[in-house]
């Protein structure tokens, strides 16, 4: 198994257990990584010295119950704490895939992965290194989290561990809340605005479209209501396709009752859904790593 590479010369710091998010600061930028699934927990912003602004969607997971239907899309709603997450090495609805069951937005999403720490002299923290090994598929996931002025940094690596080629699928589901997400919102895929509608309270409305990219990886989420606007960009070449999921206290009952507002940009390597009986359609060979770096820069 590829060890991990070395995140920083200053050290390295114990991987905490389960329950531990990871803090990460760096000037006006401030980030909270928890190990489950390597999620982007929190991501505030402090614009020009500002009142700190938490910019993702957060919820408390509701628990299981003993009277619950089998199946883990269920148990993902339920169990959904908002953030940012990778989807690998699937996502959408659990299937079976060679015999193997794939559980909702895949198992990476669900597994507790290996976090450190490297520190600055300083003793703050400068960058956050993650990894799991996927039990589905004989992947190696790697994720490196990194703070840059006003830009939050994420390098994934994904290595086949196997004897084969692996196919798989992989989607990123950053889920973004007021003040960004408002009426006054507006979003431009690549070079084209999106036909978005956000209303404001009392109106609801929930909604969930997929969009090519084209030749640029980029969704500027700009809100001149709030005053805030944010550029996620990513290799449109590998993942070609954004999902866009809107919930604004259209759904009643368990997980959102009527009161989520959250609003997700998912660059994905496939429509969401499958086009044959493949994992997905990125094919990793035998010992070969794919490494990809997505950023979101705030203004």
């Amino acid at each position: 198994m590829p060890s991990a590479p070395a995140l920083d010369s200053t050290g390295v710091s114990q991987a905490p257990d389960s329950h531990t998010l990871v803090s990460l600061t760096r000037d006006s930028l401030g980030a909270q990584i928890d190990p489950i699934g390597a999620r982007l927990d929190s991501l505030i912003y402090s614009q020009d010295g500002g009142d700190p602004v938490e910019l993702l969607y957060r919820r408390e997971p509701e628990p299981d119950l003993p009277t619950d239907a089998p199946g883990s899309n269920g148990q993902w709603h339920r169990r959904y704490a908002g953030g940012w997450h990778t989807l690998v090495p699937h996502s959408g609805d659990e299937r079976r895939v060679d015999g193997i069951a794939q559980p909702f937005h895949g198992e990476a999403a669900w597994k507790t992965w290996r976090v450190s720490a490297a520190t600055t002299a300083q003793g703050s923290a400068a960058r956050v290194h993650a990894s799991v090994t996927l039990d589905t598929v004989p992947i190696l996931l790697e994720r490196v989290f990194e703070l840059i002025d006003t830009t939050l940094r994420i390098t994934q690596r994904a290595t086949n561990l196997g004897e084969r080629p692996q196919p798989i699928s992989w989607a990123e589901h950053p889920a973004f809340a007021p003040p960004l997400v408002g009426p006054g919102l507006g979003i431009t895929l690549g070079e084209s605005v999106l036909p978005l509608h956000i209303p404001a309270p009392p109106e609801t409305h929930g909604a969930f479209a997929a969009y090519p990219c084209g030749a640029i990886g980029r969704a500027v989420l700009d809100n001149p209501v709030s005053g805030l606007r944010a550029t996620l960009e990513w290799d449109a070449e590998l993942f070609p396709y954004a999902f866009i999921w809107q919930e604004h206290r259209a759904s009643q009952g368990s997980p959102w009752h009527g009161i989520a507002d959250v609003l997700a940009v998912e660059p994905s390597v496939r429509p969401y859904d499958p086009e044959d009986e493949r994992l997905g359609p990125l094919v990793i060979a035998p010992g070969d790593t794919i490494a990809t770096t997505f950023t979101l820069t705030l203004a």
